[in-house]
C-alpha cells in the first residue's frame, strides 16, 4: 500500500500517486446505473377479427374463394354466389367494406351485394311465427335500394324502434321495390342501431337474430300506408322480419361486436361484352 502511495503517475499535467488513480476508477465504476428493474415476458396469440365464410378461413390468412361464376357464360348472362357470410369475432366494432376488381376491364360487368331475409307472418298478441316465411332479396350497399319476391299487393318498408308513438311519421321509410336513399339503415335514431341493442343468442330476452344490431324490415298491405304513417287494424296479415339486416349508401358497414351477416354477390355481364376470359374478385376490406 505504502508503494502505491509512493508511486506517482503524470494524470493531466500533474503528478498523482497510482492509489488515488485506482479509487478514482472504482468510484467511478460503481456510479453505473442500472438498465431496468425487472422484465415481465408473455405470449399473445392473436386471431383474426372479421372473418369470411367461418371454417373457410384458416386461423392466420384472409378467406380465399373460388367463385361460383368459374364457369363459362355468355354476354348477357348473370351469377350469384349466396354462399358468404362474414362476422365480427372481436369484442368491440369493426368496419368494413366491400371492393370489386377485375380484368383485363369492368366495363361491361356490373358486380352488386345482396341479402337474402325471410319474412314471417306473427300472432299480434303472443308474436309467435304463423305460417311458412317467404323470401326476399334486397341491396346491401349503394344509393338505390332495390328488393324482390315482395308479395304483390304489398310494400316493403323500414320500420324504426324508438320511443315515438307507432304511428309517428318519422319511424316510417317506405322501400317498396326500389327507393333512393339517403342514409344508412339502421338509421342512427334508432334504437336498434344504439349501444344497448343486442339480438344475437337471444340476450336479453330478444330473438336469436343473426345480425345483433340492425334494421327491421316488414312487408306490409299497400292499404296500411296512409298519410306517410302506418295503421296498425291489421297486424295478424303483416310480413314481419326474422332477422335484422343492414344498408349502407357509402359501402362502408360497422359490424357490433359478435355481429355478422350472410351476403350473395351478383355478376351481371352486359350484352355487348367483348368475349375474354374475366376474374372477378370481391374483397371485404378493412375500412
Amino acid at each position: 500500500m505504502k508503494k502505491l502511495m509512493k508511486k506517482k503517475v503524470s494524470l493531466f499535467g500533474k503528478e498523482v500517486s497510482v492509489l488515488l488513480v485506482a479509487l478514482v476508477a472504482m468510484s467511478v465504476v460503481s456510479a453505473a446505473l442500472l438498465g431496468y428493474y425487472g422484465v415481465i415476458t408473455g405470449m399473445a396469440i392473436v386471431s383474426q377479427s372479421v372473418v369470411l365464410n367461418g371454417d373457410a378461413c384458416t386461423t392466420n390468412e384472409a378467406c380465399t374463394k373460388i367463385g361460383a361464376w368459374n364457369e363459362n357464360f355468355v354476354a348477357g348472362d348473370s351469377v350469384s354466389d349466396c354462399d358468404n357470410s362474414v362476422k365480427n369475432n372481436a369484442h368491440v366494432e369493426a368496419t368494413i367494406e366491400f371492393t370489386t376488381t377485375c380484368g383485363p376491364d369492368c366495363g361491361g360487368i356490373e358486380t352488386d351485394v345482396y341479402g337474402v331475409l325471410k319474412l314471417t307472418k306473427k300472432n299480434p298478441t303472443t308474436w309467435a311465427v304463423e305460417g311458412n316465411p317467404i323470401e326476399i332479396t334486397y341491396t346491401i350497399t349503394g344509393g338505390l335500394f332495390e328488393s324482390t319476391g315482395v308479395p304483390a299487393d304489398y310494400t316493403l318498408i323500414y320500420y324504426k324502434d324508438n320511443v315515438a308513438n307507432d304511428n309517428d311519421v318519422e319511424r316510417l321509410t317506405v322501400l317498396g321495390n326500389g327507393a333512393v336513399v339517403s342514409g344508412d339503415i339502421p338509421a342512427s335514431d334508432d334504437w336498434n342501431a344504439g349501444p344497448l341493442a343486442n339480438y344475437c343468442d337471444g340476450a336479453n330476452g330478444y330473438d336469436h337474430y343473426k345480425y345483433c344490431r340492425g334494421a327491421k324490415l316488414w312487408a306490409v298491405p299497400n292499404a296500411n300506408i296512409q298519410g306517410g304513417v302506418l295503421v296498425w287494424s291489421n297486424p295478424e296479415d303483416f310480413w314481419f322480419e326474422t332477422d335484422l339486416v343492414v344498408y349502407s349508401v357509402d359501402n362502408t358497414i360497422t359490424l357490433p361486436a359478435g355481429g355478422g351477416f350472410d351476403f350473395c354477390v351478383d355478376n351481371d355481364f352486359a350484352i355487348d361484352l367483348k368475349p375474354d376470359t374475366y376474374t372477378i374478385t370481391t374483397t371485404v376490406d378493412v375500412a
